[in-house]
């Protein structure tokens, strides 16, 4: 609670802006558009706004972790 008695909850971010997935993943606007066009990441549009959705990006970072752990035969 804060000094007015209101409670505020924080939610995690759905979604981030392009330029905030390109430093939660450490790769530039190319490759993250090229991971968006691959269907490797989600996006949504908000208004003519690209947003990037935070749980694909998370997604993604998983199957990376899995196939460096089992590399395909």
């Amino acid at each position: 609670m804060n000094g007015t008695g209101h409670t505020y909850v924080i939610t995690p971010r759905l979604t981030v802006r392009v330029t905030d997935a390109m430093g939660m993943l450490g790769i530039g606007r190319t490759k993250l558009y090229d991971l968006i066009g691959r269907g490797e990441i989600e996006t949504i549009k908000i208004g003519k706004a690209t947003r990037v959705i935070v749980e694909s990006v998370h997604a993604f970072v998983e199957r990376q972790r899995v196939l460096a752990e089992c590399p395909p035969q």
